[in-house]
């Protein structure tokens, strides 16, 4: 007789679906223990480490026992799990904590699928973390992540195919990754597509298009990248590089591009409205701003990576 149709079974299976139905915080842990120990389910397993990780229902915080319960489920073939363990391990959580053990937990998870895994197991490669530096290795997990929608993996391809590092040179392949991401939000490559413009690489110069594309990484980025946008934004207009009238136009533009792309509404950095001084524009939706006292930008031309020479750390993985 299978197991899970035996009595013991199916009563197991009546108590998960009274748990779903009543939600009782203090028993929901002892049915995912209970589970998690008589069946060896990789989704109960992988809860109970959610649970311990963040302190949830009732049991308490403990990143050692998290760190058991994923290892356990990622056993038992569950990616998610794998992709968490690793997580761990390059954040140092739990015990025993390594980047080589993280390179072999993503590598799991990235061969179940996992796009996160990928685009982490990707940035390992590329930052010689647990692993030896490899350019080319680090490219090819980017592009599996980027691929299947993933907007950071998107982006340092692009960064990637502008450095030449792991692939050829190529400008144009550079743009088309860059824009992908900006289309899924990435604001660092809005910032990017700013520059690539303001220099004419892969692409005519428009400094218009620039001015748009550095406006939006400083109305949706984070506000390192947010800053970085203003900053260009002052860069363009103390250079006498846009008119009032272009500014404008820009601003329009980046407008009607945020609606086709469904960010409007997306979280705003903060710094909106501080535009270069003396420059008031208007949108077709009212005043977008005005500018204050103070200097321009500084410095003599602008910084092709504009995140640095490396790309930026990882996204803390959402549980």
């Amino acid at each position: 007789m299978d197991w899970m149709t035996s009595p013991l079974g199916l009563a197991l299976t009546m108590g998960v679906l009274v748990w779903y139905q009543l939600e009782t915080l203090a028993l929901r842990p002892n049915f995912i223990k209970a589970l998690a120990y008589g069946t060896r389910d990789p989704e109960m397993e992988f809860k109970l480490g959610a649970f311990y990780y963040h302190g949830m229902e009732g049991l308490s915080k403990d990143h050692g026992k998290a760190q058991a319960w994923f290892q356990a489920a990622a056993e038992h073939g569950h990616p998610e799990s794998a992709l968490h363990l690793g997580y761990m391990h390059y954040k140092g959580h739990g015990d025993n904590s390594s980047k080589e053990a993280s390179h072999k937990w993503l590598s799991v998870a990235a061969r179940g699928n996992s796009t996160e895994a990928s685009y982490r197991l990707g940035y390992l490669y590329y930052q010689g973390e647990g692993v030896a530096r490899n350019y080319q290795l680090a490219a090819r997990q980017f592009r599996s992540a980027a691929e299947r929608k993933h907007a950071g993996a998107a982006a340092m391809l692009g960064y990637m195919y502008h450095k030449g590092r792991g692939l050829p040179t190529h400008n144009k392949l550079a743009i088309l990754w860059f824009r992908r991401a900006a289309e899924m939000g990435d604001s660092r490559a809005m910032l990017n597509l700013g520059v690539m413009n303001f220099r004419g690489k892969g692409t005519r110069k428009d400094f218009v298009l620039a001015y748009m594309w550095f406006g939006l990484a400083h109305q949706l980025g984070d506000p390192d990248t947010a800053y970085d946008g203003l900053d260009y934004m002052n860069r363009l207009v103390a250079k006498g590089k846009v008119s009032p009238d272009e500014i404008a136009e820009a601003v329009d533009l980046g407008q009607e591009w945020a609606d086709k792309h469904g960010l409007s509404d997306r979280q705003k950095s903060g710094l909106e409205g501080e535009l270069p001084p003396g420059v008031s524009v208007r949108s077709r939706s009212g005043v977008v701003g005005e500018g204050g006292e103070g200097g321009g930008g500084q410095g003599e031309t602008l910084a092709l990576e504009v995140e640095g020479d490396e790309p930026p750390d990882p996204k803390d993985t959402s549980y």
